[in-house]
């Protein structure tokens, strides 16, 4: 176990009787982006466990990469304001004070090189369809990766199978819906959700 190893609790949450914990995954202080464990808890103990998680942190340990980073905060906001000018001209951009994480690459199914980044958000006031996640390498001070953080593929549709094979589904709750009679129906809902929101990241 790397001594630079740790995880921090990011929420906890009940349903049907157990409790599910959330986990960041932390480079000594530094969190890495992506890299989580929900662990679901019974009465009688740990029932399951959802990773996602950064490996092999030797480069770190070596001190290869260095957890404090070169690039400031201010920089790394102008280069990934600039990133973005690219696929988004003639829009005025602006981005908030940046966090520092570790990015992995291979975390999120990617290929591509291990670093400290600054991660910005960067948006728009004029185009609400902007608003970016935009790294930048806290040493080299080179954009390493962006994505989109507007949430719109989240659709969850629940149905009753009325414990059946041959009756048909009946349908109980779908997105923004309230609540169903059906305790397992919620449960449903509420799991796909955490599962979109683990891997939405």
């Amino acid at each position: 176990t790397s001594p630079l190893a740790g995880f921090r609790t990011q929420r906890v949450k009940t349903s049907c009787g157990d409790a599910f914990v959330r986990l960041q995954q932390l480079c000594g202080d530094v969190p890495v982006f992506g890299a989580e464990l929900v662990v679901q808890l019974g009465e009688d103990g740990v029932k399951s466990v959802v990773s996602d998680v950064l490996r092999d942190l030797t480069p770190f340990e070596r001190g290869n990469i260095s957890l404090t980073p070169t690039v400031n905060s201010d920089d790394a906001i102008q280069t990934a304001v600039q990133r973005l000018k690219k696929p988004y001209p003639n829009v005025e951009l602006k981005g908030e004070q940046p966090a520092l994480v570790v990015f992995a690459p291979d975390v999120l199914g990617k290929t591509g090189r291990t670093c400290l980044a600054w991660v910005a958000i960067v948006s728009s006031a004029d185009r609400p369809g902007v608003r970016e996640k935009v790294f930048i390498d806290a040493h080299s001070g080179l954009p390493v990766h962006h994505h989109s953080i507007i949430k719109t593929n989240l659709s969850r549709v629940i149905y009753d199978g009325r414990e059946s094979s041959t009756l048909s589904p009946v349908f109980v709750r779908s997105e923004g819906g309230a609540p169903a009679a059906i305790a397992a129906a919620n449960y449903a809902y509420d799991s796909f959700g955490d599962t979109y929101e683990l891997y939405s990241t």
